[in-house]
């Protein structure tokens, strides 16, 4: 979802460059031909900017604005941000000097290993969460049924197969969490 939110911000942020670069080309046009610039009243702004001092405290509030504005989205972009995609197994012959590397998407890992933990008997609600980073990443799995260990057991097993299944690294660890039920299944 954010790679979608990041895409659609920056696809409003150059339909505004555009529109912005559009307007003061008119604008330029306007004044190099004598005429009187449109929808802005350049004369009192260059006017009221060249008596601004440096001192003044709408420079400060403006500064202090600029510095928020800017150090926020700095914090957004530093942000952990969950991986799309996870690293596999490295297919490639150690000896050759070409790898091939194998990436796994996050969602697919999460729902092949929630099903694979569903098909053990008694076990229902399951949710798989892959995190960490991409190329060091754990799987998480949790969910409600079984009685005791047996259960929680041929869930990892089960989870373990399917990440066989799809060349996920062996040494990806993972940890099965299962609620008693009240359910009866």
């Amino acid at each position: 979802m954010r790679v979608v939110l990041n895409r659609i911000a920056g696809i409003v942020l150059a339909l505004l460059l555009i529109a912005v670069g559009l307007f003061i080309i008119a604008q330029t046009v306007l004044f190099l031909t004598d005429r009187p610039p449109w929808l802005l009243p350049l004369e009192s702004w260059r006017d009221t900017l060249a008596g601004t001092q440096l001192a003044d405290r709408t420079v400060l509030v403006v500064s202090i604005v600029a510095v928020v504005v800017g150090l926020g989205v700095l914090l957004l972009q530093l942000r952990r941000v969950i991986p799309t995609r996870l690293r596999s197994q490295d297919t490639g012959d150690p000896a050759a000097e070409q790898h091939t590397e194998w990436w796994l998407q996050r969602r697919s890992v999460e729902r092949g290993t929630a099903t694979a933990a569903r098909s053990v008997w008694g076990v229902h609600d399951v949710k798989a969460h892959a995190h960490g980073r991409a190329d060091r990443w754990q799987l998480s799995v949790t969910g409600s049924g079984g009685d005791g260990g047996e259960a929680g057991d041929a869930v990892e097993s089960a989870v373990r197969r399917e990440l066989t299944r799809l060349a996920a690294p062996a040494d990806v660890p993972v940890s099965v969490s299962l609620r008693h039920s009240r359910r009866v299944v």
